[in-house]
């Protein structure tokens, strides 16, 4: 986990503890229904919980490793610092579930609902979000290394200080988006929309933007070196200090 990650979830965990209520545990095993349950350190790894719904519940520190919660109602939900490496959560509801400084590694949220969550340092490496949904998502200091967002709509998302590095990008609507001072060295952003997105001093060395649209965005220090920029949009895109391009602007 990075710093930024760590700092996220010391402040999150101080004063939790990790008792749950195993009543709970059973209605969930029961019903696969448990909602505002108290599952705070929990052990559900491996667990079938498909479209179980567990919405408004707390969930802090649980391990839910390998889990499948396809298509699951977590809404509301907190699992700051839970265990989800290779969890199914593909098509689950995450709308404002706090996931801070949690572990998603290898983990499946394609087409997943996630407008409005806070995933703010957690672990995203080689996941798959795909075609989900992440508007207003907060993922500052997040590590999305090499992981699947292509056609995923990232609109007015903070990605500041993230980790995008060969993350594949294709399509991604990335549209008012926080950019600074991320790191989006060798990612694949073919076809993606920036349109005024802060992209301040960003990394973008080696990337692929592709006839990506950076119209509007504010590129003010960011590193575009040796990235490939065929058939991109650059119209009143900001690049240095004061200074716009005025090119692939429609008269």
């Amino acid at each position: 986990m990075n710093i930024i990650g760590a700092i996220f979830l010391f402040i999150v965990l101080v004063g939790t503890t990790s008792a749950f209520d195993s009543s709970d545990v059973e209605a969930l095993e029961r019903d696969n229904v448990c909602i505002k349950c108290d599952l705070d350190g929990v052990d559900l790894a491996g667990r079938n919980l498909r479209a179980a719904d567990l919405r408004d519940s707390s969930m802090v520190g649980a391990n839910l490793a390998g889990a499948n919660l396809a298509g699951a109602n977590l809404a509301g939900a907190n699992l700051a610092g839970a265990n989800l490496g290779g969890a199914r959560l593909n098509s689950a509801n995450l709308t404002a579930v706090s996931m801070v400084g949690a572990g998603l590694m290898h983990s499946n949220l394609s087409g997943a609902k996630m407008n409005r969550a806070n995933l703010a340092g957690a672990h995203l490496s080689a996941s798959v979000l795909n075609k989900a949904n992440l508007r207003q998502t907060v993922l500052i200091g997040a590590n999305l290394e090499r992981a699947d967002l292509s056609s995923a709509d990232l609109t007015q998302a903070n990605l500041s200080y993230t980790n995008l590095f060969e993350a594949d990008l294709k399509y991604a609507d990335l549209t008012e988006s926080d950019l600074v001072l991320a790191n989006l060295s060798y990612a694949d952003f073919e076809g993606a929309n920036f349109t005024r997105a802060d992209l301040t001093k960003a990394n973008l060395f080696r990337s692929n933007l592709t006839e990506a649209n950076l119209s509007f965005a504010n590129m003010t220090e960011a590193n575009l070196v040796d990235s490939r920029l065929d058939g991109a949009k650059f119209c009143k895109t900001k690049v240095s200090q004061g200074s716009q391009s005025g090119q692939d602007c429609e008269h």
